[in-house]
């Protein structure tokens, strides 16, 4: 289950009087170990990946717009580049008490280290 996707976000692009000016992201990937032999992981909530071209479109039509992300939960640092782009505004990232986020995840937030 996702909640953004590029189509939400093409809701940002159109003309409007008013633009976007703050967008929050929350974060909340969960992922347990089925009690089996090969032990392999389900996820349970999945980020969809948005484009580096939908975030650029989304910002040339909200010039003013800042993008902060809440992270909840343990988040993998593959699921980094389906999450960030080089095009998002990232103001922000704020980490909940048990989001566990290593510090792989956070070597490559610094880095700025996005596949595109």
């Amino acid at each position: 289950m996702t909640l953004l996707t590029e189509k939400v976000l093409s809701v940002c692009t159109g003309h409007r009087e008013q633009t976007l000016k703050h967008l929050r992201l929350l974060v909340a990937h969960q992922g347990n170990r089925k009690a089996s032999s090969s032990q392999h992981k389900v996820t349970l909530f999945k980020s969809t990946e948005i484009a580096n071209t939908v975030w650029k479109t989304v910002c040339e039509r909200n010039p003013n717009l800042t993008v902060a992300l809440c992270v909840t939960s343990p988040i993998q640092p593959d699921d980094v580049s389906e999450i960030l782009k080089p095009a998002v505004p990232l103001v922000s990232i704020e980490f909940m008490k048990y989001s566990k986020s290593t510090s792989q995840f956070l070597s490559l937030v610094a880095d700025g280290i996005v596949i595109v």
